[in-house]
């Protein structure tokens, strides 16, 4: 099960006995760094925290840019597509670490 509830920073949410993951409401600002921990409790008391986690909220990339698309080969002639990688890639940043793969539309239709 996955709970959700609502959060602020240095607050702590109560979940369920059988939920094994939580997913924070709302929109985190791309870029922002959290650190997260989890504790369990039982009939005898309140357990240590974990280690602390850290990710960075990420969202989705924008558009990478087309620097140059131009024809060559002969007589097989071929397309060379040269971009640069998105200006924002998920952070509010550029950055090649945080792009998985690109892909490339051929369209013959306008």
């Amino acid at each position: 099960l996955v709970g959700e509830s609502e959060v602020s920073a240095g607050a702590t949410v109560d979940l369920g006995v059988n939920e094994t993951a939580w997913v924070t409401p709302g929109v985190l600002p791309p870029g922002m760094a959290v650190k997260v921990r989890v504790r369990a409790r039982n009939d005898a008391g309140i357990g240590a925290w974990g280690a602390f986690s850290e990710s960075t909220a990420v969202a989705q990339a924008t558009a990478p840019t087309f620097v140059s698309v131009r024809s060559g080969g002969t007589p097989s002639p071929y397309l060379i597509l040269v971009w640069v990688i998105p200006s924002d890639t998920g952070t509010g940043t550029s950055s090649a670490a945080l792009i998985d793969s690109l892909t490339v539309e051929v369209s013959t239709s306008s």
